[in-house]
């Protein structure tokens, strides 16, 4: 099997006929570091669909191919290897996970991250993730406040989300997770305005794994609770999952559409982002992929050149 060395991959971009080659997450299949030096990827993945989009405000002229690799470790471990590579145009994106609060060194030079915990957080971020909602509901003869019902949901349950954010961050400080990647709909119940987030039964789950752990706080990194943002250090799945749940409801309740997808509402929410964030460019979430893009050694001279 054909195996790719360092230096073919620094001019692997050429072989493509590209600008760059970007490595992101996601994807069908999960590959390790090998694997992605044998060629092996995913060709779609909803990694990519973001990243595009950030490419396409803050580096537009560039040609550039995307490749997904499925795993977080395998990005980051390809941006190692990548890492102090003269003009290399290789260019590897992650979410960011809890890596601003634990393993000091974890982030490396190279690899783009997202602003929140996941793309997910980014795009929650925004109220414009109601949009879809707001047009149906204008659309009915009796008219309802489907987008205020949306941001009452979603504000009341801070305190819910943040309890079971703060679970979630010390079990990583033990090597396991609350939030379960395949289960992440678990802590969501209710319907209609009654939505809540279920950090009753969270808390429950937490003990029980807790106990089964040498528990320490020093190891739970517990003294960087005070700085998490239960809307942008949470799991992004988790948080995505409770959007379209409340989406979901207040469709069912306020607009004469019986069932929505949660793939084609994960996308207008993207496109929604997308148009905000193209839009204000005071945003945090702006300037924190502006920064990025500066900062790079080789997409800072792409970036300079789109001004």
């Amino acid at each position: 099997m054909f195996t790719r060395t360092v230096n073919g991959l620094i001019n692997f971009n050429k072989f493509l006929n590209v600008d760059f080659v970007i490595f992101v997450e996601g994807g069908d299949t999960t590959y390790n570091i090998d694997d992605a030096l044998n060629g092996k990827y995913n060709e779609e993945s909803i990694d990519i669909k973001f990243w595009e989009e950030i490419f396409s405000i803050f580096s537009p002229t560039a040609k550039i191919e995307f490749r997904a690799l499925g795993s977080c470790y395998a990005v980051r471990s390809l941006a190692k290897l990548m890492k102090n590579q003269e003009d290399c145009r290789i260019i590897c994106a992650t979410d960011r996970d809890y890596s601003t609060y634990f393993w000091d060194g974890y982030d490396v030079d190279g690899c783009l991250i997202t602003w929140g915990y996941s793309w997910e957080n980014d795009v929650c971020s925004s109220d414009k993730i109601w949009g879809m909602l707001k047009y149906f509901s204008n659309k009915q003869k009796t008219k309802v406040s489907a987008n205020e019902d949306a941001l009452y949901i979603i504000d009341k349950q801070c305190r819910s989300l943040r309890k079971i954010m703060i679970m979630d961050y010390i079990l990583l400080g033990l090597g396991d997770h609350l939030i379960q990647r395949n289960k992440t709909r678990k802590y969501i119940k209710g319907q209609g305005l009654e939505i809540y987030c279920d950090s009753q039964s969270a808390l429950q789950d937490y003990k029980r794994i807790k106990n089964r752990k040498k528990f320490s706080l020093a190891n739970s990194k517990s003294f960087q609770i005070k700085a998490l943002n239960e809307k942008k250090d949470i799991c992004g799945h988790f948080l995505m999952d409770l959007y379209f749940f409340v989406f979901f409801n207040l469709m069912k309740r306020s607009t004469a559409i019986p069932t929505v997808r949660k793939d084609h509402f994960v996308f207008e929410a993207i496109k929604n982002f997308f148009d905000h964030l193209k839009g204000d460019k005071t945003l945090d979430i702006y300037n924190h992929y502006k920064i990025q893009f500066e900062k790079h050694k080789v997409l800072e001279k792409w970036v300079a050149s789109a001004k």
